[in-house]
């Protein structure tokens, strides 16, 4: 059974500051300062926000006999997930387990010392209450790609936030069941996806391709894969999910967006900005109404589909 839920349009507002800082200097250095950069430069809005946080919901996730809840963040960049799920915990007074996979270190090393600083925030020094740990953070570099990774058994919930996409499709699938088998009873995954337009259009995927390529990101040239929403609930289905809901948003992006991406993986000659821009022109503007000005697309924007689905185990 499922259940499909529209909210607001998304239309999130640019980071001017932090695109003119990217626009005047590289990013390189140290790569934790590089990654903490990111973290500022990716529009959500609040609704969006607001509405993960419902889905993830604490309260709602089956625990263990300690009361305890084990959570595991796939894909957890920088933490945003978590952090979540860390506030939750501390406002719900569930004490927490949570585990954090990303196949890059930098990314594990700033979600930690985020996660650390936010819960010393709120009062929660050394993860410590009473004397007792009341919070544990487990930190995994691993290739959610690769069909060995090891989940922890019986997790209550499972976090997936923008992260399915970067793998090929067959190891979406083989993750996916993978997950659901060390789901506890009545457990759920929590997935914020991306998904290419229904109607076959995948002219965002192709700029997204292009700009990895001009980055020298090749293996996600070749891993990448978005699918449209209907073939990722087919892999829900055929992972023996039960229930799931499905809360319909879509992100819109411009020009001044897809730009800020560019200079955001430290590329430094800004002459392969051209060859973005073409890329842009020739798949996506065939589908727009715009205006092009001296090559260069002049201020259009694209809305690309995403969703917050919860499946339960």
């Amino acid at each position: 059974m499922a259940r499909t839920i529209g909210i607001e349009n998304s239309d999130p507002t640019e980071p001017a500051q932090f695109h003119e800082q990217l626009r005047s200097e590289s990013v390189g250095g140290d790569s934790v300062n590089r990654v903490r950069k990111l973290e500022l430069l990716h529009g959500i809005t609040e609704v969006q926000v607001q509405t993960y946080a419902a889905a993830i919901n604490l309260r709602t996730l089956p625990r263990d006999i300690n009361g305890r809840i084990t959570l595991v963040d796939a894909f957890c960049g920088t933490g945003y997930a978590a952090k979540i799920a860390v506030r939750q915990s501390l406002s719900f007074k569930i004490p927490l387990d949570i585990h954090l996979y990303d196949v890059n270190p930098a990314m594990l090393i700033v979600a930690e010392q985020e996660i650390k600083e936010l819960a010393g925030g709120l009062g929660l020094s050394n993860y410590e209450e009473d004397g007792k740990r009341f919070i544990n953070v487990f930190t995994h570099s691993s290739d959610l790609a690769d069909p060995c990774v090891e989940f922890p058994k019986n997790s209550h919930g499972i976090l997936a936030k923008m992260g399915f996409h970067e793998i090929p499709e067959d190891a979406q699938s083989i993750l996916m069941t993978k997950m659901k088998e060390n789901l506890a009873n009545c457990g759920r995954l929590v997935i914020w996806e991306v998904f290419a337009p229904e109607n076959g259009e995948r002219g965002f995927a192709e700029v997204v391709k292009v700009k990895d390529a001009l980055s020298g990101r090749s293996k996600l040239v070749e891993n990448r894969a978005f699918l449209t929403e209907a073939d990722f609930r087919s892999m829900l289905s055929n992972s023996s999910f039960g229930e799931n809901i499905t809360v319909r948003s879509r992100w819109q992006r411009s020009w001044s967006t897809l730009e800020r991406y560019f200079h955001e993986l430290d590329a430094r000659d800004i002459s392969l900005l051209a060859e973005l821009n073409q890329a842009v022109i020739e798949n996506i503007a065939p589908a727009l109404r715009h205006e092009i000005l001296d090559g260069f697309l002049n201020g259009y924007a694209f809305d690309v589909p995403s969703s917050i689905i919860v499946a339960t185990a």
